[in-house]
């Protein structure tokens, strides 16, 4: 990594998939001097679509902070905390995580 502040961080996604609700765990390399929003690690994960009606996008995240990524499923956040060498270990070998 080039950047002198990079860190691991595990990002939390609650995902709405039509009457089903459910978490999904990703990571990434993140340099600590750039703050990244809600809206930003949804687009690095799983990209938005932009094909979406803007009206029904902006409502979706402007009410509950979560985005379409396509036709079926809303996307938001949960939760972004620093993930250290040994706790990146243990969830890559229970299946958690993927390198």
């Amino acid at each position: 990594m080039h950047f002198p502040n990079a860190q691991r961080e595990l990002i939390i996604f609650e995902v709405e998939h039509g009457d089903h609700e459910y978490v999904e765990y990703s990571w990434l390399w993140r340099d600590t001097s750039k703050r990244l929003n809600n809206k930003d690690l949804v687009e690095e994960v799983y990209g938005i679509d932009k094909s979406m009606d803007g009206n029904r996008q902006d409502i979706v995240s402007k009410k509950w902070d979560k985005w379409y990524v396509d036709r079926e499923r809303m996307v938001g956040v949960h939760s972004v905390q620093p993930l250290d060498p040994l706790e990146f270990g243990t969830l890559l070998k229970i299946g958690l995580l993927r390198q």
